[in-house]
């Protein structure tokens, strides 16, 4: 029950004691006066018997406002209205002198039982009421003790779950205490390795110094020496001697360009990358027009597609182009008439493939993880000349760049070669096909480099 619904209830049990005492004082009033014939006694009389039947409609509107009890008010109306006629009559006689009239209806007791009736029955229904207010009171009491156990689980509850994220917490920061350590571990590792590696590469730099100054000297000596002897002595000298000389010559001036590609192939790593956006369509057209002298009377086709804009050192992709161009050159030879295609495609989410394909001696694809190899070489260098160092540079020049190189190719059925490069966001230059035998568009042929 609310609190408004216990108020009504209690409202219907003090207009019941109210009807009571209402009840109780006229009757002493008319009995003081039936005894004494003292009119003071009919003051308090008057003002009961007057408030009587209206105490009544108002306990029964009482009733009415509420649910919880139903007292059946509208009973007691009847002896209400029993008791005032007789109390009434009885004040009415003695106030007329006819004294032993009113004693006499007095002495019938018929106002005594219309009162013990009117008590009896407000005595029930405040028991009723008395009832209600004991069941909502356990009631109450049941629910106030719901609610303290509810609050102690909860209490629990809430000291559990704080215990757990404290436990959780502690795990965490055990976790993160310990992955701060390891990544101090390993941040010290690297450290070291980044040391080490500074150190192989102030050996490397003291090498190539080496070879660049300790190793070179000898060489000019021996070409000195063997050009004194091809100048001055060879009417001394027989074929025989004379052919020595000239192998001794050759291996010597191999030896000087294997120890410049080898230096060059150090430097490559040192170089500072100075990333810009450049057009590869005029690295290409500055390589091919750098092997004018190569290239110079020989029958190639050149089949050309538009290259993108690429974010890279412009010198260094020089180095790749004009790397792997010169080797298309160089194993299409015995071609006639050569083909040398360059174009590109898009390969893998966010990056450009370029290509170099030729229809030169190609090679055996069980070979191919040696092409990118320094010394690497899968033909005789009396078939074509070469140091092995060219492709070994491509691909520490587009690792730097972020990229892969590999290659394909097929024996006496040409080679292609291919580099990845992280492409530029806005780039929008459509690409080409990289397959064989695949249509070309936008196609540029001539027997002559561009």
């Amino acid at each position: 029950a609310s609190v408004e619904e216990r108020a009504r209830v209690r409202l219907v049990s003090i207009q019941l004691e109210t009807l009571l005492v209402m009840a109780l004082d006229a009757e002493t009033g008319q009995r003081g006066f039936l005894l004494t014939e003292d009119e003071n006694y009919l003051q308090p009389y008057l003002l009961a018997v007057a408030k009587l039947k209206p105490q009544v409609e108002l306990l029964v509107a009482a009733e009415h406002g509420q649910h919880s009890v139903q007292i059946q008010a509208e009973t007691l109306r009847p002896l209400v209205e029993k008791k005032v006629a007789e109390l009434t009559t009885s004040v009415h006689l003695a106030k007329n002198k006819d004294s032993s009239a009113a004693k006499a209806l007095v002495q019938t007791h018929e106002g005594k039982l219309l009162m013990d009736e009117i008590r009896s029955q407000i005595e029930s229904k405040k028991q009723q009421i008395a009832q209600y207010r004991a069941n909502y009171d356990q009631q109450y009491i049941r629910q106030l003790t719901q609610m303290r156990w509810a609050m102690i689980v909860g209490n629990i509850l809430t000291l559990g779950l704080l215990a757990w994220a404290f436990s959780y917490l502690h795990q965490e920061v055990k976790k993160r205490t310990e992955a701060e350590s390891a990544i101090k571990s390993l941040n010290q590792e690297l450290h070291d390795q980044v040391a080490e590696l500074d150190s192989v590469n102030k050996e490397l730099e003291a090498f190539s110094y080496s070879v660049s100054h300790d190793l070179r000297a000898p060489l000019r000596h021996i070409n000195g020496f063997v050009d004194l002897l091809q100048n001055n002595g060879t009417e001394k000298l027989g074929e025989k001697s004379s052919r020595y000389l000239g192998i001794i010559a050759d291996s010597a001036r191999q030896m000087g360009r294997l120890i410049d590609d080898l230096l060059v192939f150090s430097r490559m790593s040192r170089t500072e990358l100075k990333r810009n956006m450049i057009g590869l369509d005029d690295v290409v057209r500055q390589a091919i027009s750098d092997l004018q002298s190569e290239i110079k009377d020989r029958p190639i086709v050149w089949k050309k597609h538009p290259l993108p804009t690429v974010l890279a050192d412009r010198s260094l992709m020089y180095q790749v182009y004009f790397n792997l161009i010169a080797n298309a050159v160089k194993y299409s030879r015995n071609r006639h008439p050569a083909e040398i295609e360059i174009g590109w495609r898009q390969g893998e989410e966010n990056e450009v493939v370029c290509f170099v394909r030729d229809n030169g001696v190609g090679f055996d694809m069980q070979y191919a993880k040696k092409l990118f190899g320094v010394f690497q070489r899968l033909h005789r260098a009396e078939d074509f000349e070469g140091t092995g160092i060219g492709l070994a540079n491509v691909r520490r020049i587009i690792t730097r760049h972020g990229g892969k190189t590999w290659g394909e190719g097929k024996l006496d059925g040409g080679a292609t070669f291919y580099f990845s490069l992280p492409m530029v966001p806005e780039q929008k230059t459509q690409s080409v096909p990289s397959h064989d035998h695949a249509p070309l568009k936008n196609l540029k042929e001539s027997h002559a480099p561009a």
